[in-house]
C-alpha cells in the first residue's frame, strides 16, 4: 500500500513539474522582454529572427521612450496551463500594461492644453510626450492572451505571435490602427453630424 502511495505522488509531483516548465518558459520569455534583454527573451522562442525581427531601430527619442515604457510596465499573471499534445501546451496569460488608447487621448489633450494655454513657454511635441509618459496615474489596461509552448529534444520554446506581443505592448499597433476613432463616441458623432 505504501508503495502504490508513494508511486502516486511521485506521478502528481511529475506532471505538476511538467506543466510549470511551460509557464516557466513563458514566465523568462516575458521577464527578459520586460527588462529589455530583447537577445535573451529570443532564447525562449521557437522565431530564430525574433531579436532581428522585434528590436527596435527608435527613429526619435520619443519613440524610443514610448517603448520602453510600455516594456517597462508589463505585469502579468499565469492563468491557465493545459497540455495540447505531447510536445504542445497553451500557457494562458492575462497581462496588464498601459492603456495605449487612453495614453495617446491624454496625450492629445495634454497638447491642446498647451496649444491653447496664455503660458508663454510653450512646450514642444516631445516633451509633453515624456511628461505623459511620466505621468504616476498612467491609465492601465488588462488583456488575456494565450502562448503556445512547444517542446523540442529537452527544451521548450514560445511559438510568439503578433496577438501575443500586441497584448504585451498594451495593445499599440491597435491604437496607431485606429487613431481616427480615439476619441470617446460621443465627441465623435458631434464631429460627425456637424460634417454633414
Amino acid at each position: 500500500m505504501k508503495k502504490i502511495l508513494l508511486g502516486m505522488l511521485f506521478l502528481v509531483f511529475l506532471t505538476s513539474c511538467g506543466g510549470n516548465s511551460s509557464e516557466k518558459t513563458v514566465a523568462k520569455f516575458i521577464d527578459n522582454l520586460k527588462a529589455g534583454k530583447t537577445t535573451e527573451a529570443g532564447k525562449y522562442t521557437t522565431d530564430a529572427n525574433f531579436v532581428k525581427n522585434f528590436e527596435q531601430n527608435y527613429i526619435s527619442q520619443s519613440q524610443e521612450q514610448l517603448y520602453k515604457t510600455l516594456l517597462k510596465n508589463i505585469n502579468y499573471k499565469i492563468t491557465n496551463s493545459e497540455k495540447q499534445s505531447e510536445d504542445t501546451s497553451i500557457v494562458t496569460v492575462e497581462v496588464e500594461n498601459i492603456d495605449t488608447r487612453k495614453l495617446f487621448l491624454q496625450f492629445f489633450k495634454n497638447i491642446s492644453s498647451n496649444t491653447f494655454s496664455k503660458d508663454a513657454t510653450k512646450k514642444s511635441t516631445e516633451e509633453i510626450l515624456k511628461e505623459t509618459l511620466e505621468s504616476k496615474d498612467l491609465p492601465k489596461a488588462k488583456n488575456t492572451t494565450k502562448f503556445m509552448v512547444k517542446k523540442s529534444s529537452d527544451e521548450e520554446k514560445v511559438a510568439v505571435t503578433g496577438e501575443n506581443l500586441e497584448v504585451l505592448l498594451g495593445k499599440l499597433n491597435t491604437t496607431f490602427s485606429n487613431l481616427n476613432t480615439i476619441l470617446p463616441k460621443d465627441e465623435n458623432n458631434n464631429e460627425n453630424s456637424e460634417n454633414n
